[in-house]
């Protein structure tokens, strides 16, 4: 019989592989109280900081260049594959 802790072990694990980076089982439910710069966090739903191994991350040399106004960035999506749908308020990538 599974436990809800092995359970959502062995989902992480899953979601680590996939996106390439480390979810932390211990992180509190207020990240948006702890640092000013992470408010937006308390006022959506399911956020939190991450934290991405640079070690870990692989360079794509066929992406194009991003560029982003002086508008906020409210949210990316890591990789298409993933299924996390873009939600930003502007983003702008060159052709050229």
């Amino acid at each position: 019989m599974k436990t809800k802790e092995g359970h959502k072990l062995a989902k992480t694990a899953k979601l680590e592989s996939h996106l390439g980076f480390v979810v932390s089982l211990k992180r509190p439910d207020f990240w948006g109280l702890i640092n000013p710069e992470w408010s937006l966090c308390s006022k959506g739903r399911r956020q939190s900081p991450i934290d991405i191994d640079p070690a870990r991350l692989l360079y794509d040399p066929n992406l194009r260049e991003l560029r982003i106004d002086k508008h906020k960035l409210l949210s990316f999506p890591l990789r298409k594959s993933a299924g996390i749908p873009p939600r930003c308020s502007r983003v702008c990538h060159t052709d050229d």
